[in-house]
């Protein structure tokens, strides 16, 4: 099956700077994990958890990498989805075509997987999917 290996994620732990070390992950640390061992697709690592989201919205919104990210309309596989609260990248998860459309992303409580209309009833708003266009891939 397809997305079988999802399941292997379901509640691993959280840990700031995780990239899937000793089973544990942030955020971007699971989309670049995903993205990496299932996609084949090498995103850039961002290493500081703190600067995380900020270098993640930067890059996204063109103030760096500017060619390297793309926004889509119709996500496909391992692309980044970016939840924004109050107009920030709050929280950014890896896209699944699995069930027409899921979301893992790494939380506090672990990794979870939701449709969109969950996503929203966990307060994100606003959520936007990008693809990583790099010269080398």
């Amino acid at each position: 099956m397809k997305y079988s290996y999802i399941r292997d994620y379901m509640g691993a732990r959280f840990r700031h700077d995780a990239y899937g070390e000793d089973g544990c992950f942030d955020c971007y640390g699971l989309v670049w994990h995903i993205a990496k061992h299932h996609g084949g697709i090498e995103l850039p690592r961002f290493d500081d958890y703190a600067g995380q989201l900020a270098r993640i919205n930067a890059a996204i919104d063109g103030a760096v990498l500017s060619s390297d990210w793309r926004e889509v309309s119709a996500p496909q596989d391992f692309d980044a989805v970016v939840m924004r609260r109050a107009g920030e990248a709050y929280h950014v998860g890896c896209w699944l075509g699995v069930d027409d459309g899921k979301v893992l992303h790494a939380t506090p409580q672990g990794v979870l997987c939701n449709d969109l209309a969950g996503l929203r009833r966990m307060n994100f708003q606003h959520i936007t999917f990008y693809r990583y266009i790099h010269a080398d891939h």
